[in-house]
């Protein structure tokens, strides 16, 4: 009778172990299908499993991943609230639910969900990263950013997560570290993100450390003298904020019967803070003017968002006779592939109030070539073209090419067709200008 005893102890002790086994191994069978991307079988394993074991979490937590990898994102989300119903304490389903909601562009829910849950749970490098993702798929780059820095810290260099933390940094226009990211990430795993492509298409939009460009125009105005433009700029990138150019420019056209030349030199700096908020001034002068102004000087505080950018320049402009004061609001449209680009001219001078407005139209054929076309008309001359025409009105079209040979070399080209009226002589003057740039970026 002692041996049926010790029998019957041994198997009551292990019946709750076995049972327990069971339940941790039909759910750990579907994952491990899941992890080998069979996704049918899993999904099979996973509802088998809950039929068998209907107070089997893990179950439900695998046949939600299993749906949502074939993008049957509500379906998943179903099951993942069936679950919660049951296990409402569970940060794992709490964690999966927040991730169903961002796919199915829910991404406040999301994040509402997320903020919900216990600060103990950030402790796990996987909430972590949800975190970042769910603020990175709802275009809030800063906030991903940090999460994805405390990733890092406790997992550091993931090639998922470089290259998630690249495109938030792509976001926030912090270029150069968005650049070293996608680096290290196709270092890491080329196969495993797309981070070795993202970085050679990136390479190309990013904006350089330094930058110089040259350009050499001709004109011709209808029973005048030819002109001649020969302008240049340097530019240098300090930081992922803050830009400096200079630019500078010879004129050497007809002024009434003969030929004259000016000099121009002009600068600007540009800062961009966060959100989008950014400010632009500069100002410049000419050294002995005879149709260019003396000095000119602006600022020009801008806002930038997803698809537009609009701002609104100050600028003050003297000229050897009279001083003009300008106010210039412009607008910049982007829905790729496309720009557009609307700009207004209100000028105050001492006797008189004028008007002028300018249209143009990108379109950008790849990251490499873009091409444009535009118009404007106006009451008068551009201020801060030559004044010689001291005409009424005006009006001019313009078009123009922009091909990157390689990431480091631009060329481009531009027409512009103008035409001003002098209405106390009744005549019209009809120019055209072409001009051929090359630019060198490093």
């Amino acid at each position: 009778m002692r041996w049926i005893l010790t029998i019957t102890t041994i198997v009551l002790a292990l019946a709750v172990p076995v049972q327990v086994f069971a339940e941790i191994g039909c759910a750990t069978e579907a994952r491990y299908l899941r992890m080998q991307k069979r996704f049918n079988e899993a999904e099979q394993t996973a509802r088998k499993c809950i039929e068998d074991q209907p107070e089997n979490a893990d179950a439900y937590v695998e046949l939600a991943r299993s749906l949502a990898a074939r993008e049957r994102h509500q379906e998943a989300l179903d099951w993942a609230n069936k679950a919660l119903s049951k296990y409402s304490d569970s940060a794992d389903l709490k964690l999966l639910k927040a991730r169903l909601l961002a796919w199915t562009d829910r991404a406040e829910e999301a994040q509402k969900l997320l903020g919900e849950l216990p600060q103990q749970v950030y402790d796990r490098p996987d909430a972590m990263r949800l975190r970042g993702d769910v603020l990175l798929w709802g275009e809030q780059y800063t906030q991903a950013v940090k999460w994805y820095n405390r990733y890092d810290q406790k997992d550091p260099d993931n090639p998922i997560v470089l290259y998630k933390r690249a495109m938030a940094y792509k976001g926030m226009g912090r270029n150069s570290q968005a650049l070293a990211d996608l680096r290290k990430s196709c270092e890491i795993a080329p196969e495993a993100t797309n981070a070795c492509k993202a970085r050679d298409s990136f390479a190309e939009s990013a904006y350089p450390k330094l930058y110089t460009n040259v350009f050499y125009g001709y004109s011709r105005v209808i029973n005048r003298l030819d002109g001649w433009r020969l302008r240049g700029a340097v530019g240098s990138e300090l930081n992922e904020n803050l830009t400096l150019m200079g630019t500078w420019e010879w004129m050497h056209r007809p002024f009434f019967d003969e030929r004259e030349s000016d000099w121009r030199f002009n600068g600007y700096g540009y800062y961009e803070f966060d959100m989008g908020l950014n400010f632009k001034g500069g100002g410049g002068f000419s050294p002995s003017p005879i149709f260019s102004p003396e000095w000119n000087a602006f600022v020009e505080p801008g806002w930038k968002f997803e698809h537009f950018k609009v701002s609104a320049r100050f600028w003050h402009i003297q000229f050897p006779s009279e001083p003009n004061e300008v106010l210039n609001p412009n607008v910049e449209l982007y829905f790729k592939p496309f720009m557009l680009e609307a700009r207004y001219f209100l000028t105050f001078s001492e006797d008189d109030l004028s008007h002028s407005a300018f249209l143009r139209g990108f379109y950008f054929i790849s990251n490499l070539t873009q091409v444009y076309v535009g118009g404007g008309l106006g009451d008068k001359s551009d201020y801060l073209e030559p004044r010689d025409l001291n005409a009424d009105s005006h009006w001019l079209v313009t078009a123009g090419f922009r091909y990157m040979l390689t990431p480091n070399h631009r060329f481009m080209i531009s027409v512009t067709q103008r035409n001003d009226q002098d209405s106390s002589e009744w005549e019209t003057y009809d120019q055209t200008e072409t001009l051929v740039g090359y630019e060198f970026r490093l």
